[in-house]
């Protein structure tokens, strides 16, 4: 028995409320909890609130992309040459066929 050891457990609290939600939705579901708070877990979206400190890069780089994305649109509609732009040590490269 002493090669074997048993996988890691996560805990947390929750209020009564939050915890009769959470019931109700495994006994809707059918499933087991471990599988239901695995699959929760893995595959929901999630929405994290943050500080200015950590959202504002990510702003800087949605905005990037979003900037890229626009100009091989445009690129892509006059059939122009390709288009190689650099931004925030992203590259991203659109080809014009």
């Amino acid at each position: 028995m002493s090669n074997k050891h048993k996988n890691p457990t996560i805990s947390f609290r929750i209020n009564d409320t939050e915890r009769k939600q959470i019931e109700a939705r495994i006994l809707a579901s059918g499933m087991m909890k471990k599988d239901y708070f695995v699959r929760s877990c893995i595959y929901n979206h999630i929405c994290v609130v943050g500080k200015k400190e950590t959202i504002y890069p990510l702003v800087q780089t949605v905005n990037a992309l979003t900037y890229n994305y626009l100009i091989c649109k445009k690129h892509l509609l006059c059939r122009t040459e390709i288009l190689v732009y650099s931004h925030l040590t992203m590259t991203f490269i659109c080809f014009i066929l």
